[in-house]
Parts: structure tokens; sequence; C-alpha cells
């Protein structure tokens, strides 16, 4: 039996783990991790106080040991060490996207992406617009994009371009969000929200909103 086939035969229903395995890497950085965790999202934030440059979820697909096992496997060409991977110019969340569902695991468990337009914390930062960081910001007023599209604006590389988004993110003039694109953050014109804020905040029931009174 292939490891296609032995992983495929281990679908939900048949002993599939529901541990999440998980892609964690940075906006700045090509090197992504791929592991496996009860909870991603604590998992990224351990790893994030040991890491010089910022993290952020990139994919997760619950699949636990076997299937963490069957993708570094796969790509036991592009490991860099453990369990970090380099893909070079390739989109690390479709390639590895792609590998669990050739491997029998269906459609991944996507991260929902925030607002494309976060409010920035009261340390942003000016950028002057004829610099390359103002060049790439000025790239990032139509709307979210991915790296390869945002090199292509600006006239540069993927690799190159990563530089200058790096500064903007810790600038706080720029975000990752969750599928990998890369989104403007506005300045704040009132209280400052955080991206969780921005992401979670939800109207409030209708039935909690004030009656018109009857004359």
């Amino acid at each position: 039996m292939t490891t296609v086939q032995a992983y495929n035969d281990a679908q939900p229903g048949s002993g599939v783990s529901r541990r999440w395995v998980y892609l964690i890497g940075s906006p700045v950085v090509r090197p992504v991790k791929i592991g496996v965790s009860n909870d991603p999202e604590a998992r990224l934030a351990d790893l994030q106080v040991g890491s010089p440059v910022p993290l952020v979820l990139l994919w997760e697909a619950k699949g636990g040991q076997q299937l963490e096992s069957a993708l570094h496997q796969h790509f036991a060409a592009h490991r860099l060490h453990g369990e970090w991977f380099d893909f070079g110019e390739d989109d690390p969340i479709s390639t590895v996207a792609a590998a669990a569902g050739m491997l029998g695991y269906g459609v991944p468990d996507l991260p929902a992406p925030c607002a494309p337009m976060v409010q920035a914390s009261p340390s942003v930062r000016h950028v002057k617009p004829h610099t390359t960081q103002g060049r790439v910001l000025a790239a990032l007023e139509a709307g979210p994009v991915t790296p390869r599209e945002l090199a292509s604006l600006v006239g540069m590389n993927r690799a190159s371009v990563l530089r200058p988004v790096e500064r903007l993110v810790f600038k706080r003039r720029a975000v990752r969000l969750h599928d990998g694109r890369i989104a403007k953050v506005e300045a704040p014109t009132a209280e400052p929200h955080d991206a969780r804020t921005v992401c979670e905040a939800r109207p409030e029931p209708l039935a909690s909103q004030p009656q018109p009174r009857v004359p």
C-alpha cells in the first residue's frame, strides 16, 4: 500500500484524529512550520514569544499526527530543520492544502480572514510616500493582495518586496491576513481597536435594541 493509500484509509469515521495540523509562518520570511496541536492559536502564541518576526496562523486542518507525518514526508526535500520548511517562490498555503487534499483529508479548515482594513495602535509610524515602503503602502490602497501580486504592482521580485513589508508590519502600517494576503492598516481616527476586536465584533441581538415608544 502506498503512503497516499494508507492515509486515504484514515478518514473521518474511520479513526482520523481530531487534533489540528497547522501551518504557521511570517509575512516577512519564507520558512513555515508544519506541526500538530490541540489548540493551534495557543501554539502560535507560544512560538511568537521566541520569534524575532511576527507569526500568523496560515492554515489548519484536522488530521493529527498521521497527517503531520505524511506532510513532513511529502515535503522532505523542502525541510530546513525540524518542522520548518521553505517552499521558495511557491505559496505555502496552497501548497500544503493541496498536499493534504491529495492525502485524502479534503478541504482544509481556514481561519476566517479579518476585516481588510484593521485599526492601528497609537504607535503607528509615518511612512514617507516616495520611499520603497511608501510605494508598497500605496500599492495596498486598493485592498489586500498576495505577496506575488504586491511584487508585481511595485515592480520588484517577491523576495525583495518582503523587506519593506517587514518594516511596514513593525511600523503597524501593514498586516498579514489569515489567508496570506497583505493589507494596509489605517491610522486610528478615534479610539484604537486591536485586530481581535475588529475580527470578533458582532452586532447586538435585535431583542436588546431599544424599542420605539408608541404615543
